[in-house]
């Protein structure tokens, strides 16, 4: 489920990013409107599917759920076990953030391994301009 949340409609903005990958692996994007509520519609969707013999499942919005921030909490371990294996450290990590699961997960599992979390960014990308940046 995508949602058109802002006004731009120009093709080059319509076909990037993760919808490249969405095609190249043959994904179906219901394109909703901005006033929607997509997880409303997930739900039904999922119901339709459950009833033509198929397995459903509703992530909720974003990595705001506690499995999506356990995701970024294994993220984080995978980057620090890379980081150990090719002898690197990265500088900070930035991030997008819409409902702040990505963040928060990060932070977390750097936490958790013991790790300092102060190089940890993310910019809000639903919301003001002026309250894009969450630093950790």
């Amino acid at each position: 489920m995508l949602t058109d949340g802002v006004p731009l409609h120009e093709p080059e903005y319509r076909r990037n990013g993760n919808l490249v990958f969405d095609d190249l692996l043959g994904a179906t994007v219901h394109r909703l409107s901005g006033d929607a509520d997509p997880i409303a519609f997930a739900r039904h969707r999922a119901d339709e599917l459950k009833r033509g013999g198929r397995r459903a499942f509703v992530v909720g919005a974003g990595g705001s759920t506690p499995l999506g921030c356990l995701g970024y909490v294994a993220c984080a371990a995978e980057l620090l076990r890379l980081e150990r294996m090719m002898g690197l450290r990265v500088g900070s990590i930035v991030t997008p953030n819409g409902s702040s699961g990505t963040h928060a997960g990060l932070v977390a599992g750097l936490i958790a391994a013991g790790d300092t979390a102060s190089g940890t960014r993310s910019f809000a990308v639903m919301g003001p301009a002026e309250d894009a940046e969450c630093v950790t």
